[in-house]
């Protein structure tokens, strides 16, 4: 009896160790339209996400981001469990008071924590230029004026359900200048979180078979 009985789980624990499904590398990218950028207003930009995965990366690209002074600017993303993380905050300023750089946006921005500072070239530019388009860091409120805080977003979002609405806040913090933005989109990494009903299905099915085959 003592033999059969660890003759059975000798083969049973492989078989439900097999029954449980690893974690899938899976990516979603999900595009909206944006709209004006108003003196002393905000636009808010939804992001439906359908998949159902754990968060490990996350970036996001602002597509004909267009705006006469950068340092305005106040841009987040929050997740549909409410957290939220700077993407843009007043860049060139260094407290929430500051008027930020006076140079412009005007073109097409990744925020992806393999990017570099943008607060360097922006505050090197004349107040009439714009950031060239590239890759570049989420950023917060900086300990100066001349580099950003880096923001990061993997680490930020890391473990955040994807599943549900995503939103983008853009606010323009003065008045004076105004800009517009074409479309952002929100690429987001992770993996697929295993269902608990197949991952049990499995392992009685798995004891089914095994007891079936003692009996016998």
């Amino acid at each position: 009896m003592l033999h059969s009985r660890s003759r059975f789980f000798r083969f049973a624990g492989p078989m439900l160790a097999a029954a449980v499904v690893p974690v899938v590398a899976h990516a979603s990218a999900f595009t909206s339209p944006g709209g004006a950028i108003l003196d002393n207003a905000s636009q808010t930009i939804t992001f439906n996400v359908t998949d159902n995965f754990n968060v490990n990366h996350v970036d996001l690209t602002l597509t004909g981001l267009t705006h006469t002074w950068a340092g305005d600017i106040i841009a987040t993303l929050t997740a549909p469990n409410g957290t939220t993380r700077d993407i843009i905050r007043k860049v060139g300023a260094s407290t929430s008071s500051g008027l930020g750089d006076s140079s412009d946006f005007g073109g097409n921005y990744r925020f992806i924590d393999t990017g570099v500072d943008p607060v360097p070239p922006l505050v090197a530019l004349p107040s009439t230029s714009a950031l060239p388009s590239g890759d570049y860091w989420a950023t917060t409120l900086g300990t100066n004026t001349t580099s950003g805080n880096k923001v990061n977003l993997d680490a930020g979002f890391a473990g955040v359900p994807a599943l549900g609405t995503w939103s983008l806040t853009i606010s323009d913090t003065a008045g004076g200048d105004t800009g517009s933005l074409t479309s952002a989109t929100l690429n987001i990494g992770g993996g697929v979180v295993p269902e608990p009903v197949t991952v049990g299905a499995l392992g009685l099915a798995s004891i089914g078979m095994l007891v079936r085959r003692r009996r016998r």
